[in-house]
This record gives structure tokens, sequence and C-alpha cells, in this order.
């Protein structure tokens, strides 16, 4: 696993980002402050091509509500518009609307530069707005744009072309030989379905978002709609148009060619403005007007959204407080309840050496950051690099018993666990110390530390060959 501290990841910038400022302050205090920056620009950002789209000052208030809250789970593919925690994809997030804006207002150049900016931190989300913003250049065939298309073009991929160098050597340029389909099996069918192949999406997160977009184009079909949101119109018939495609390419001829670029991650854009579009529409019922004035009356006379904000605020820092246990967890930060899993994470991280090589359930995806100890396999490790990919596959299946064929159905995750709590593991090859296990823990090694749910225990040489 050496090769992978010589290899370039998506999360480079990222990971060094975080290591300059933890100089001057904690990695913790860093990751809360970012992520809250981050909330807060999608959302002012939001509210401003809201009132660009629809010129209406109760859309430009209610829309952002309405994608961040009410349609936040309507998307498809595993993707969401923001989220609860700082990753590359939070921070790029954070910036694309603002190039969306820019575009929204023939601000062309700025859009591009701010999109180069945010495919710094994920290609991905970068990449897939430049594409359908250059083409819809094209739509408008009377009096195409060629000028400021190339500009565009020119100064994306000027400002996004170290992280496109990059990423384009090391997917397509790849010096190592590998097994390209046994790679392809493992990272589409085994790793990510969820993300990438339409087949695999759950059944409901089909109907809610076709659900959407059956309201958008309704919203749009009549010829004065049409005219009002003709580019966020085109925007939408590039996107559907782009997976269809994308899925004719992966699910019907098996090419994968195209497959990385994660197409239905784009559907939290169509979500998002048929949210604006339907606001816009409701706003026209003079009900919603007479709702939304007496509102407005009484948040400009009244000091009620510097309440709510305050109450806000103590809650996320003083979550243990919170009356309904279903949002309990939700912050961790401040004054929570610890759970059950962060106790033994927390007793592992004081009580055990440092650099102790463990084993940990497939589901812990948190051990690592909060133990700050090292495991033989991380589920969730960066598996984009192809030859890095397949030695993760062979190392997991080994140590876990799951491969693509004994899935049977379920995520590799959900085997890897059924597995690890019967104890059909191998540790023959890697060797760990300690191991975070479940109880009731049946084998013959030393408990050092046990809760309800889990115990911590040393491992002796038998069980490093037997399993646990």
């Amino acid at each position: 696993m050496d090769y992978q501290a010589k290899v370039f990841t998506n999360r480079d910038l990222y990971v060094w980002a975080l290591y300059l400022l933890s100089f001057i302050g904690t990695v913790s205090f860093w990751c809360f402050s970012l992520n809250c920056l981050a909330i807060f620009s999608s959302i002012f950002a939001w509210l401003k091509i809201s009132y660009r789209i629809s010129a209406n000052s109760i859309v430009k208030y209610v829309a952002p509500l309405a994608i961040f809250f009410v349609f936040y789970g309507f998307t498809i593919g595993g993707n969401q518009i923001m989220y609860g925690q700082i990753t590359t994809a939070t921070i790029a997030k954070a910036i694309v609307p603002w190039a969306i804006f820019c575009y929204l207002r023939s601000k062309y150049q700025w859009s591009a530069a701010i999109l180069g900016l945010a495919t710094l931190f994920h290609p991905i989300v970068g990449l897939q707005l430049f594409l359908i913003f250059s083409a819809l250049f094209l739509f408008d065939f009377k009096k195409i744009k060629w000028r400021q298309m190339l500009c565009f073009i020119t100064l994306f991929l000027l400002v996004a072309s170290p992280i496109l160098y990059l990423n384009f050597n090391t997917q397509f340029f790849n010096p190592h030989v590998y097994d390209k389909n046994l790679y392809n099996k493992v990272y589409y069918h085994f790793r990510n379905p969820h993300h990438y192949l339409p087949s695999q999406f759950p059944l409901i997160q089909w109907i809610k978002y076709l659900a959407v977009f059956a309201a958008f184009v309704a919203l749009v079909a009549s010829k004065a709609r049409f005219e009002k949101y003709k580019t966020i119109a085109c925007f939408v018939a590039i996107q559907t148009l782009g997976a269809l495609f994308y899925s004719f390419l992966i699910e019907g001829l098996h090419n994968y060619s195209f497959a990385a670029i994660q197409w239905f991650k784009s559907t939290i854009w169509v979500v998002a403005f048929t949210a604006i579009i339907l606001c816009d529409w409701l706003s026209a019922f003079n009900f919603v007007e007479q709702i939304w004035r007496k509102t407005k009356n009484l948040i400009e006379n009244s000091y009620l959204h510097l309440a709510l904000a305050s109450i806000g605020l103590f809650f996320i820092l003083n979550s243990k407080y919170i009356p309904l246990d279903k949002f309990k967890n939700k912050f961790e930060i401040g004054s929570f309840n610890y759970s059950e899993l962060d106790k033994v994470h927390s007793w592992i991280k004081s009580y055990t050496p440092i650099g102790s090589l463990f084993i940990a359930p497939p589901s812990d995806f948190g051990f690592g950051c909060e133990t700050l100890r090292p495991t033989i396999i991380n589920a969730k490790a960066l598996v984009q690099e192809p030859r890095y990919m397949l030695q993760w596959y062979e190392r997991y299946t080994t140590i876990y018993k799951t491969d693509f064929e004994s899935v049977g159905g379920k995520s590799f995750v959900e085997k890897g666990e059924e597995n690890y709590r019967k104890g059909n593991v191998n540790m023959v090859i890697f060797s760990p110390d300690y191991g975070l296990v479940y109880q009731p823990y049946l084998g013959g090694d030393t408990i050092l530390y046990e809760s309800k749910n889990y115990a911590v225990v040393k491992f002796g040489v038998m069980d490093k060959i037997n399993g646990f």
C-alpha cells in the first residue's frame, strides 16, 4: 500500500489545506468552521439564484428553504446538494452555485473561473456543470455565442488544468498494467454501484426524483413559462439527455469509458431548479402572498429571526438537550451525547499504544479519525486509482471474506459486517495487534475494555489464524 503514498488523488488539495490550517487551529475547529462557511455560501448563492430566476421576493427567501429542507432527499444516486461534514464535495458545492449565478447573469468569464476553482476540489462536480454550460451555448441556434463559448471553455481549462491533468494522467495514462475488466467490475459493481449504476439505485429514489422531474416538465410546459425559464429548461434537457446516454453506455453496452463522470450526481441541480420554479408558481396564489406578507411583517417588526437563529445555534452546540431523539446525534460538537461507539473509540485513543494495529467492523467508518490508530483495512479507503483499487479489493476480500460473488445482493459493507459479527475473518497476512469486536465475544483473548455491544481485545497468535 506504500504505492498509494506516491500517487496523486483528488483529495490531496483538501488534505494539504487542512494540514496547513492545523498550524493555526485544531483540525476539528477548521472542519466545523469551514463546513458552516460552506453551508452559508451555498444558501446565500441559491438565495440570489432564486431571485435571478423569478424576480420575486417571496421566492428569493422561500426557495432556499425548499431546496435545503423540503427537497433535500429527492436526488438520486446517493448525492446531496450539501453535506453536514467538510469533504471535497462540500467545498465544491459551496463554490459551484456562484458559477451558476454568474452564468445566469451572462457573466461567462466569472462563471468559468469560479467553476474551475470548484473543480480543483472536486473534478466531477465541476466537470459536469462545465459540460452542461458549454452545451447551453449551442442551444440558441440562431445566434450561437461562439466567442463567449470559446472564452468560457479556455478560462475553465486554464483554472482547472492542474487537477484535470493529474486526473487524466492517472486514469487514462497509468503506466502500470492492471486488469481493466476486473477494475471496472470491482469499482462500479462491488464498491460504488449506489453512485454509478442506475439499475442499483433504490426504487424510492427513482420515485421521488421522477416525481420532481414530472413537476418540472409540467411547470415549464406552457409557451410563456418555457420562455421565462428557457435557460433552465435547456439545462435540464441537456442533463436528461446526458443521463440517458450515460445509462445506455454503462447498463446497455457495459462500456465504462465515461462512467467516472458519475452523471447522476448532476440531478442535484435539476431538483434545486425545480424547487425554485415550483415556489415561483405557488407565489402567484393570493393566499401564499397573504401568508408571506404577514410572516414578513412579523419578522421585520420583531426580533423573531434573531431568536430563532440563537435557539438553533444553541441546540447545534448543545445537541444533548434536543428533546427529539432523532436529531440528538446530528451534531457532534460542543455538548453532545457521546454514543457507545464514541466512548469505545475514546478509550482506544487513550489507552492503547500509538501505532498499534487494529481490525474493526467494516461499518465503523469513523474508527481511524476518532481513535488515531491504523487498521489493516478500511471500507471507505480512497479507491479511485486503479492499481490501489485492486490492492484494496484483494485485501478486503481476504480479511472480511467478502468478494463480488459472495455479496448476494447486499452491499460489500453489509456482507463484510455479517461475516465480522460471526468472527469469520482472516487476519493471518496482516496480523493486527488489537480488535474492536462485537459482544458477546466468545474468543479466548484478553478483553481490555468492554461495553454493552463492543469489546476491545488483544489477539493471540491462534486467533489471527482462525478468526475470532
